[in-house]
């Protein structure tokens, strides 16, 4: 792995981290502000309110995980343009491919983790919080 490529990967990460964890906080906010007082009403212990917004997060994350890459990937490319290091990398004989294949393989690989967990873990979490909500929460 090249210098250009842990460079541009390590941006990439540390945004792609950061952008996850602002859409998915975002989203969680305002699920937990529309919920939570129906959720109470309906007999809800704080306990199993929290329980059912752990298992939320799952569908959470397959749904923000996209816009984060795009919105990771555009920020690590405006950094790299707003302090000029695009430009430094395109002189020392960088190409295009060179510089982005980084980008690429992050967005590749978060995009089949998105996809698993889409298949596999989604479900299950589903199902669990269903059955917060339904069975212990509104007693039905």
């Amino acid at each position: 792995m090249t210098l250009f490529t842990r460079y541009i990967a390590l941006i990439q990460i540390r945004l792609l981290l950061l952008c996850y964890g602002a859409f998915a906080s975002i989203y969680l906010v305002i699920d937990i502000l529309e919920r939570v007082g129906k959720l109470t009403r309906a007999g809800g212990s704080p306990d199993q309110i929290v329980q059912f917004f752990l298992w939320k997060l799952p569908e959470i994350s397959i749904q923000v995980i996209p816009l984060a890459v795009l919105m990771a990937t555009l920020l690590t490319l405006g950094t790299l343009s707003r302090s000029s290091e695009l430009t430094a990398m395109r002189c020392s004989g960088a190409g295009l491919l060179r510089i982005t294949s980084p980008l690429l393989g992050i967005a590749l690989t978060v995009s089949l983790l998105n996809l698993a967990l889409a298949e596999i873990v989604v479900p299950r979490s589903f199902d669990k919080m269903r059955y917060i909500e339904e069975v212990r929460i509104k007693k039905n």
